[in-house]
C-alpha cells in the first residue's frame, strides 16, 4: 500500500466512524449532507474533527454555504417567524 491509499483509508473509516455509516457508503463522490445525512451541527464536527485529523486549515471555511442547520432549529426558527 502506499502513503495515498493509507490515506484514503484513514479518510474512509474516519468518515463512516463519524457519520455512523458503513464503509461501503463512502466515496470519493458523496457529499456528507446530502449522499451520508450528516447536517447541521453534525457536520461542524465532523468538519472540525477532520481539520485536526488531517491537518487541514479550516478558519475560513464556511459551514453555512455547504451544510444546512439543524432540521429542530429550523422548524422552531419558521414556527417563530410566524408568530
Amino acid at each position: 500500500m502506499t502513503k495515498v491509499d493509507d490515506i484514503n483509508n484513514e479518510l474512509i473509516n474516519f468518515i463512516s466512524l463519524k457519520a455512523g455509516i458503513d464503509q461501503g457508503e463512502v466515496n470519493y463522490g458523496a457529499l456528507i449532507e446530502d449522499d451520508l445525512g450528516v447536517t447541521g451541527e453534525d457536520a461542524e464536527q465532523l468538519m472540525v474533527e477532520f481539520s485536526k485529523l488531517f491537518k487541514v486549515d479550516i478558519a475560513n471555511f464556511d459551514f453555512g454555504k455547504y451544510f444546512n442547520e439543524e432540521p429542530f432549529l429550523s422548524i422552531f426558527l419558521t414556527l417563530k417567524i410566524k408568530l
